[in-house]
This record gives C-alpha cells, sequence and structure tokens, in this order.
C-alpha cells in the first residue's frame, strides 16, 4: 500500500516535465517538491525536535526507500515516452524497481533474477561508500535543521556532478566520442596533452585501484550473458587495458 500511495502522490507531480529533460533533474525536483506533501516532516513547521523521536524520523526513510526508487523509474519512463507502471506490492525492493523501469504491459512480467541480483549488489556497492560528496553533502546541509527530502534532494544534486554521479554518463559520451579502438592511442595522446578529459579512472578515495570496480566488472559480463553487449564495452575494455599499464595515467 505504501508504494501505491507514493506512486500517486508523485504522479501529477511528474506529469508537468518536458519529455527530454534530465531524469536526475526530475528526480531532485520531485523529491524537493515531495516535502510540501509532508509539512509534519519539516522541522521549520513542526518544530526542530521532531526527529528526535525514532517513529517519525524512521516513517521518513521508509517512506525515502519508497519514494526514490518510484520517482527515479518515472523519470526515465518519462524520458523515454512511456507511462508509469505502478510499484507491485509483491516483489522485492529491488525486483519492483526493475519492474517499474521495464514492463511493458506484460500480464506476468518478472524481472530476471540474474539482474535483480546485478542489481542488489551495486545498490551495496554504492551505499558502502564513506564519506563522499553527496553523504557528506547530506550532513551538512541537514546540520541546519532542514527536512528531510530537502536534505535528500540537495544531495542528489551533488551527485549529479560530471566529477561525482554524473561521472557514469559522462564515460558513456566519452565512449562514444572515441567510436572504436581504432581511436583510443589518438584519444589517449590528446589526454596526456590536456585537450581532452579522460572519465572513469582515479578516484579521491581510491587513489589506486577501486575495489568495488572487480565486482562491478564480474557482474557486468554475468548480465552480459543474459542482455548481450553494447559496442562501446570493446571500447571500454581495451581504453581500460591501456590506461592501466601507462604510467603517465
Amino acid at each position: 500500500m505504501t508504494h501505491t500511495l507514493l506512486h500517486t502522490d508523485v504522479l501529477g507531480m511528474m506529469k508537468s516535465f518536458r519529455y527530454d529533460a534530465h531524469p536526475m533533474g526530475m528526480l531532485i525536483s520531485t523529491v524537493a517538491a515531495y516535502s510540501t506533501l509532508k509539512p509534519e516532516a519539516n522541522p521549520a513547521l513542526a518544530g526542530e525536535a521532531i526527529y528526535k523521536d525514532l517513529n517519525v524520523r524512521n516513517k521518513q526513510i521508509y517512506r525515502m526507500l519508497g519514494l526514490i526508487p518510484t520517482i527515479a523509474a518515472n523519470s526515465y519512463r518519462h524520458r523515454i515516452g512511456r507511462d508509469y507502471n505502478a510499484p507491485h506490492e509483491n516483489l522485492s525492493y529491488v525486483e519492483n524497481f526493475l519492474f517499474m523501469l521495464d514492463n511493458l504491459n506484460e500480464k506476468e512480467f518478472k524481472p530476471h533474477p540474474k539482474l535483480t541480483r546485478a542489481l542488489e549488489v551495486l545498490f551495496i556497492l554504492h551505499a558502502e561508500h564513506e564519506m563522499n560528496c553527496s553523504t557528506s553533502f547530506v550532513r551538512h546541509i541537514s546540520s541546519s535543521g532542514v527536512d528531510v527530502y530537502t536534505a535528500i534532494a540537495m544531495a542528489a544534486g551533488a551527485l549529479y556532478g560530471p566529477k561525482h554521479g554524473g561521472a557514469n554518463e559522462a564515460v558513456i559520451r566519452m565512449l562514444e566520442s572515441i567510436g572504436s579502438k581504432d581511436n583510443i592511442p589518438k584519444f589517449i595522446l590528446e589526454v596526456k596533452q590536456r585537450k581532452k578529459m579522460l572519465f572513469g579512472f582515479g578516484h579521491r578515495v581510491y587513489k589506486n585501484y577501486d575495489p568495488r570496480a572487480k565486482i562491478v566488472k564480474k557482474i557486468a559480463f554475468e548480465v552480459f550473458e543474459i542482455c548481450g553487449k553494447e559496442p562501446l564495452i570493446e571500447i571500454a575494455l581495451e581504453l581500460e587495458r591501456i590506461a592501466l599499464s601507462d604510467e603517465f595515467l
């Protein structure tokens, strides 16, 4: 029931977005706007001590856990011009997210178990990621006593940046611009000449090699067995091989 109510709450908000709006922009705006639907969870309106009550605090956490997958899935569906899928009460958390993303009106649609497990692992890896930019921003903005929805929306704004979560999208654009494995040496040279940016390598926390990458790479090949492999993957693998063996990079 909670998932369904959250879905109904956010539907009206999201219908007004342009179809070419970026999904992250839609998510940030909708989470921030959602705070207006819950004045009882806003310390500026209900008193700055409300989150000292563990029941009130946990209620907002549960709401947020249900809210984010619904908004994220709706943002994606909105961007590709598809109708939204209502959450399914009989699926697990990750299954439900994939259902909202991918269901095309099939009567018995259920996400592939290996794809579900892959996303579960990715969620865990991203949750266990120390004091990164968006996490530290939550602590910073929450110190002002702002409501939880505004705090999470602003943290998602930090995540949106190309030097944080947005680096994933920047990597895809970089690979598309390279075009083929034959163009990688020229691209590497331009990186060394400071003419191009090499995204996806180097990390402010993991200075040598991101330990998560080994796990993600293994999972990726399991996903390829089910979904096939995009041409950009071959460029990415060759770029990784060259970059990791180049002392300059």
